[in-house]
This record gives C-alpha cells, sequence and structure tokens, in this order.
C-alpha cells in the first residue's frame, strides 16, 4: 500500500514539474533563470520596505504611501523605456549602469531616510529606485532564443518563468515586511545583495545572451543600420512584398550603403518572422 502512495506521489511529481527539471538540465539555463529571479527581488521588496521604513522613521502613513505610489508610477515609466534599450543594445550593456543608479539610489534613500530628511529630498530619490532591469523579459528571451523551433519546451519554459515570478512575489512580500520591521537598513540591504548576486549569476551567462539590433546591424555590414533593423521588424505587420521594401530602401539610402542596410532589412526580418513562429 505505501509503495503504490510513493509511486503515485512520484508520477504526479513527475507529470507536474518532469517538464521543467528538463529545462533546466540544459546547461546553462539554471543558472540565467534562478539569477533572474533572485535580481528581481526589488519588485516585491523596495515597495514593502519603504513604507514600513518611512513610517518607523517619519511616523508619517501618508508620506510612505504617496513616496511608494511615486516609485510605483516611475517603474511603469522606465519599464517599457528599459526594455526598449535592452533591444536596442543588449542585456549587459544596458543591465550594468542600470544596476549601478539602482543601488547608488537604494544606499541615499536609506540613508537620507534613518537621517529624516526633509521630505522633498526623499521624492527626488525615489524615482530612481524604478532603475530596475526588465530581467523577467530577459530571461524569456533567452529562452526563446535557445529553444528556437521547438514551440513546446518554448510554451514550458515561459510557464517555468511565470512559475518563478510568483514564487519571487510570495517570498518577496513578507520577507520585505519581516526585515524592514526589524531594521530598513537590513531590508535594503538584503535586497542589494540579491540584486547584485542575481545579476552577477544573469549577466555573467554570456553563451545564452541574444544579440541586440545593433549588433545585428553591425554583423550586416554597419552599426548606423539599426534602425533598418527595426524597419524590418515592421515589415512583418505591413503586407507588402520583400522585394518592393528593398526597393524602397536602395532609393532611399547613399549608394555605397545600399547593400549593408538591405542586409539589415533581412536581418530584421528574418528576427521578428522567427520570434512570430515562436509566438504562434
Amino acid at each position: 500500500m505505501t509503495n503504490n502512495v510513493l509511486v503515485g506521489v512520484k508520477d504526479i511529481g513527475q507529470r507536474l514539474f518532469g517538464g521543467y527539471a528538463e529545462l533546466l538540465r540544459i546547461p546553462h539555463t539554471a543558472r540565467f533563470s534562478v539569477g533572474s529571479v533572485i535580481a528581481c527581488m526589488p519588485f516585491p521588496m523596495v515597495g514593502m520596505t519603504i513604507t514600513i521604513s518611512v513610517q518607523h522613521y517619519y511616523g508619517n502613513y501618508s508620506l510612505a504611501g504617496a513616496l511608494t505610489a511615486v516609485q510605483a508610477i516611475a517603474l511603469a515609466v522606465a519599464s517599457p523605456v528599459l526594455g526598449k534599450l535592452v533591444d536596442k543594445f543588449g542585456q549587459r550593456q544596458v543591465s550594468i549602469p542600470t544596476i549601478i543608479v539602482w543601488m547608488v539610489a537604494a544606499i541615499a534613500l536609506v540613508s537620507c531616510i534613518t537621517a529624516r530628511v526633509p521630505s522633498w529630498i526623499l521624492f527626488c530619490i525615489v524615482p530612481f529606485m524604478a532603475a530596475i532591469p526588465p530581467w523577467g523579459a530577459m530571461s524569456r528571451q533567452r529562452w526563446t532564443t535557445l529553444l528556437k523551433g521547438d514551440a513546446e519546451k518554448t510554451n514550458r519554459a515561459l510557464s517555468l518563468s511565470g512559475v518563478f515570478d510568483e514564487c519571487m512575489w510570495v517570498i518577496g512580500n513578507p520577507l520585505a515586511s519581516t526585515l524592514a520591521v526589524i531594521s530598513g537598513l537590513l531590508a535594503f540591504s538584503f535586497t542589494g545583495m540579491c540584486v547584485v548576486i542575481g545579476a552577477l549569476m544573469f549577466l555573467t551567462e554570456l553563451t545564452t545572451e541574444p544579440k541586440s539590433q545593433t549588433q545585428l546591424a553591425r554583423e550586416a555590414g554597419s552599426a548606423k543600420s539599426v534602425n533598418v533593423v527595426l524597419l524590418g521588424a515592421l515589415a512583418t505587420r505591413l503586407d507588402f512584398a520583400q522585394d518592393a521594401w528593398e526597393r524602397v530602401i536602395a532609393r532611399r539610402v547613399p549608394p555605397k550603403t545600399v547593400e549593408a542596410n538591405q542586409a539589415a532589412f533581412r536581418a530584421g526580418l528574418a528576427f521578428a518572422q522567427d520570434a512570430a513562429s515562436q509566438r504562434a
């Protein structure tokens, strides 16, 4: 009887998590997947930490809520901008300076809160706490690039990323509350440590990093052709033949750059078509 139960539990576990385990056994995938989750800890922890720390030092929930709201609005504005920059320039090229901005802002914010500086200074610092690289999106981009052509595994990998994201939120909020009640400095220090460790795990994994639009343009012959790469990606959404696009490009660019620009257009077109096939 006991053996049957154990076999049943093992079978259920295999059905639920076997596919995820198979993905994580692919070389290098566990490193960037887990690293992205660890680096994402500011998402659930920063707002809660600001709220508890400000209320503790200033005794003002209204100020705490206003600062948290400003940080959330700044995050909503900054996230798509950072995503576009990552697509254009590359994951490491954008993430490293963004992390530096966040670390400086976090140190400044916790120092100012503990020193009980005037509230307007806090409002000037808090928007910079939105300087968080789009780790989840970058991880998903690596999965789709790595599993190109295998729709089933790609969907499973995106599901795994969603599971990791939910775990991050479930763990992050109560953890932030506990640490912030003990010490706001402790909570911010722990969050910063997560950012550094997660970023090192993710960004030092170079074999799975997808090419940026600038890299595609450079490989096509000129880094200045990056806008033509974007045009190639856009062309998949418009009902015009490829040769018509290339004829227009040939008429619009200097004669010496026609071949490079057409190659950049094809690179962008191929990239967008591959991405579309993964979503299908």
